[in-house]
């Protein structure tokens, strides 16, 4: 499974650890509106010196994937699990899922309309986020 990472702050950086490790799953790209964050991810994951973008939107149309990790702040939650959602991948994101209760609803529903199964998961160890990614 290609996995795009949307948020690379602690919980996203750790995501990017957990996927690298698995044999079955392959991160393909990366996205933050920090260049700096990005810098740190080219030094530390190389596979990704021209993967990394600062926008989603920009990330979707370059980067062929099957799921999303969201490990950004949660006010951009909902926008960017629909917008995932819409481009035909399946989700996890770090909760909170939305917000608002309102966004949340509109995550439900972007979801069933694109026939993708997403994942709200708070995670803190690799045997917990393990069993998460077997759910994708």
């Amino acid at each position: 499974m290609d996995v795009i990472h949307i948020g690379l702050g602690v919980r996203g950086r750790r995501w990017l650890e957990i996927v690298r490790d698995r044999p079955d799953m392959r991160s393909v790209g990366c996205v933050h509106p920090d260049v700096a964050a990005l810098d740190w991810v080219r030094a530390h994951f190389p596979d990704h010196r021209n993967t990394c973008y600062e926008k989603l939107d920009e990330a979707l149309g370059h980067v062929k994937a099957d799921a999303a990790i969201i490990a950004t702040s949660p006010m951009l939650h909902a926008g960017q699990a629909i917008q995932a959602l819409e481009a035909g991948l399946t989700i996890l994101i770090e909760q909170p899922c939305a917000a608002s209760l309102a966004q949340a609803g509109q995550v439900v529903e972007a979801s069933r309309r694109a026939g993708q199964l997403v994942i709200v998961a708070q995670t803190y160890g690799n045997m917990h986020c393990e069993a998460i990614l077997q759910q994708l």
